[in-house]
This record gives structure tokens, C-alpha cells and sequence, in this order.
């Protein structure tokens, strides 16, 4: 299977939250924008420095993202910011847009 994957597919993996995506071990070629890398170390960042997580947690967290990172095809956002700013008629914001003209962009 292709997959497009945001931040909240691997978060919730690396940080063993409910519910994650059933279908990720069927994912062949995983795809994002770059912004996944900040977005998700960001976050592991802001959970230990409101000591949301441990420091063990966070190094078994990030650890996963690592080699999670390594198996996606990062999609450069350079481009893609392009497009960004560009009227599209819907309500998205703009980590969201991001995601979404990446997503457009590999397909």
C-alpha cells in the first residue's frame, strides 16, 4: 500500500497512544512533506519540557521516528510553499495546507 503519513500517524506509534493506524504495517511506500521531521521532534520536544513524557520516553520515541523518517519519501517543501498561500476555498491551516500540496505534489 501507498500512504501518504502526517505527524499524528507516527506520534501515535512512537508514543504507544490508543488507536493507532491499523493499516501502518501494510504501508510500502510512505510519503510526506518534510515538515514531518520538525513537526513530530517538535512536539517529543514539548512533551518532555512539560514533562508530559520522560527522558527515556522520549529517546524510545524519537528513536522510532528516526528510522520511520528513513522509510518515507520526504517530499521537499520548498515548492510546495509555492502553492501555499494560494486562495483554495477551504478552511485549512497552514501546517495542514502544507501536508495537503505535498500530498498533490507526489501524486
Amino acid at each position: 500500500m501507498i500512504a501518504y503519513v502526517d505527524s499524528s500517524v507516527l506520534l501515535r506509534l512512537a508514543l504507544n497512544q490508543p488507536k493507532p493506524l491499523k493499516e501502518f504495517s501494510s504501508i510500502q511506500q510512505g510519503i510526506s512533506s518534510r515538515l514531518i521531521r520538525a513537526e513530530c521532534l517538535r512536539t517529543l520536544d514539548r512533551l518532555f519540557s512539560l514533562e508530559k513524557i520522560s527522558e527515556s520516553n522520549q529517546r524510545l520515541a524519537s528513536l522510532f521516528l528516526f528510522k520511520a523518517f528513513d522509510h518515507l519519501e520526504l517530499i521537499s517543501v520548498d515548492d510546495v510553499l509555492n502553492n501555499v498561500g494560494n486562495p483554495m476555498g477551504l478552511s485549512l491551516g497552514t501546517l495542514d495546507a502544507i501536508h495537503l500540496f505535498s500530498a498533490l505534489k507526489w501524486q
